[in-house]
């Protein structure tokens, strides 16, 4: 069940992060999501070294709540994945709407969903979501929202075109995400700017409660225990490496580094602080 779950992976609690110089320009959402290459460079840490056995795609999909004949919209789909691991569990009937913002992702998305039957694929901006009031039964938005320009615009969406008892599924990270790895680039360089706790300001764990509550009428939230056990210095950097901040340059040098601190502690443990709210209309 592992590996299929983790075949199915299509975005993890903190592969969204963006780094940069401090002081210097940070690249977009668009630029870092334009194709599905930066996206899926990233899985590879996230499936050989986490310690939670059910992996993070099986967990978010357990908490779907997903019945025969229901509407879906997921917002932000990514490469898909995730949907086409779960082919035979899928409910009878389930209209499946899969959108992104990012041409590219979602032809990928395309290509690794073609044998879902009841699927269109359309590019949505959440802020502007083309459908009727009270036209789906569920909403996902996993590791997106925080992206959104006008979240309150994106959420009040959301919130019209849910029906009556309704439920939007959204995932996200907390404060304390990979804060090992934040430390760890810091020692190499203190110039590189980690963005992610801006990220979970805008809507995170601690922050997104009181973010939906003006929207819906039920706001829970789950979290999924789990933590990063890293004994190979080369996955971890291309990770980081696959992102902006560390330069390919500085890519022979940070391996390095983080070869010395793998030979000193025998491995390097960073904590995941992700989880889902499931907000009811």
């Amino acid at each position: 069940m592992r590996a299929a779950c983790w075949k199915g992976w299509r975005k993890r609690n903190d592969d969204k992060a963006q780094y940069s110089r401090k002081g210097g320009p940070r690249t977009t959402v668009e630029e870092q999501y334009r194709t599905a290459g930066n996206l899926e460079a990233r899985i590879a840490l996230h499936r050989d070294f986490s310690a939670n056995p059910q992996g993070w795609a099986c967990w978010v999909a357990a908490q779907y709540d997903l019945r025969p004949g229901m509407a879906a919209l997921e917002l932000g789909c990514g490469n898909g994945l995730i949907w086409r691991a779960r082919t035979e569990e899928l409910p009878h009937g389930l209209r499946l709407v899969l959108s992104d913002r990012s041409t590219g992702m979602l032809e990928t998305a395309r290509k690794n969903t073609q044998t879902l039957a009841n699927t269109t694929y359309q590019v949505i901006d959440a802020q502007e979501i083309p459908y009727p009031d009270h036209s789906f039964d569920a909403v996902m938005a996993n590791h997106m929202l925080y992206h959104v320009p006008d979240l309150p615009k994106a959420l009040g969406e959301i919130a019209r075109v849910l029906k009556p008892g309704g439920v939007l599924y959204a995932t996200t990270l907390g404060r304390e995400n990979l804060r090992e790895l934040w430390e760890i680039l810091a020692g190499f360089d203190p110039e590189i700017d980690w963005g992610q706790s801006a990220l979970a300001e805008v809507f995170g764990l601690e922050t997104g409660g009181a973010k939906l509550a003006p929207y819906f009428s039920e706001v829970e939230l789950r979290r999924y225990p789990d933590h990063l056990h890293v004994t190979r210095a080369q996955p971890l950097a291309d990770y980081v490496l696959s992102q902006e901040g560390v330069a390919a340059r500085q890519g022979e040098a940070f391996a390095q580094y983080l070869e010395e601190i793998i030979a000193r502690r025998g491995a390097i443990d960073i904590r995941k602080d992700a989880g889902m709210f499931l907000a009811r209309k």
